[in-house]
């Protein structure tokens, strides 16, 4: 049915992630969480409306890179090996809290060289404040 070791590598990166993403909350002071490809919700980052940056520590078996999926993310997409704290940047969201497009959500997805594993940081960013 399928190779069980792929299986058990995709479980282990999922709970690293998770892990980093918690470690990551404490560093941002912002609710993290990762978002699977397969649609199961492990977390979401919330951030405030003002630009910066927010590291999240990436815990994988092998090589993997980061990307994001929105134009107003962005993080180094080079490769990396296991361990490494990726620092995804943001624009300030200048739209007015409280008025329906004022939170802007967004995508950094985690690829593994091999294409066998994908993960997704979800990452919204509240408006300003009327």
């Amino acid at each position: 049915m399928g190779d069980p070791t792929l299986k058990q590598r995709r479980l282990n990166m999922i709970k690293k992630i998770l892990v980093a993403a918690l470690v990551a909350l404490a560093l941002a002071s912002c609710g993290k969480q990762v978002l699977s490809r397969t649609g199961k919700v492990i977390g979401e980052v919330t951030l405030e409306s003002d630009a910066g940056v927010v590291p999240v520590l990436v815990s994988a078996d092998g090589i993997w890179k980061a990307r994001s999926l929105s134009d107003w993310l962005s993080v180094d997409d080079s490769w990396h090996k296991d361990t490494y704290t990726i620092i995804i940047s943001y624009g300030s969201n200048r739209s007015v809290e409280g008025l329906s497009r004022s939170l802007r959500s967004g995508y950094v997805v985690i690829d593994t060289a091999d294409g066998a594993e994908c993960d997704t940081l979800k990452i919204h960013q509240r408006g300003i404040e009327p």
